[in-house]
């Protein structure tokens, strides 16, 4: 048996495994990212009532609240759901 080298460190890997996701760092313009996580905070905090359809705000250990369908809920999200050049990476 072979064994493929990780270019992850030990902190990314635990990362990943905690929350099933990787940051990459430098990939999206700063102001971007920026505006993304003011519009999440905005979604997490309003009353859920409030929050645009098809987005739901739901309960999901171990973070206890998440937003789905957040790509359809601003063009940003859109934007970056469907970039070619990111799915390739």
């Amino acid at each position: 048996m072979f064994r493929i080298q990780s270019t992850l460190t030990e902190q990314e890997k635990w990362s990943f495994d905690l929350h099933s996701f990787l940051v990459l760092r430098n990939v999206l313009p700063k102001d971007e990212v920026e505006e993304m996580l003011k519009i999440l905070l905005h979604w997490l905090t309003i009353d859920e009532s409030d929050i645009p359809p098809p987005l739901h705000r739901g309960r999901q250990e171990p973070c206890k609240t998440h937003v789905g369908y957040f790509q359809y809920g601003h063009q940003l999200f859109q934007d970056l759901a469907m970039n070619p050049t990111l799915c390739e990476l």
